[in-house]
């Protein structure tokens, strides 16, 4: 699974939950508009801002740098 695979799961799964991606960005200290980009696939994510990301939406990542 690429990065950006991983990204449009947390964002189908913060859908989901009826997460906005305001709440994805006060979690990370990133703004709304880069969240946005992470999800489109505009911009990479960081591994930090990733396995917050996933905390968030209660997903646990097997991915490496994550933990």
């Amino acid at each position: 699974m690429t990065r950006y695979e991983a990204v449009c799961l947390l964002a189908k799964r913060r859908n989901e939950l009826g997460i906005p991606q305001r709440v994805i960005a006060e979690a990370t200290g990133e703004s709304v508009p880069l969240v946005s980009h992470w999800e489109r696939g505009r911009k990479p994510i960081p591994d930090r801002s990733l396995r917050i990301y996933a905390e968030t939406v209660g997903v646990v990542l097997e991915w490496p740098g994550a933990s």
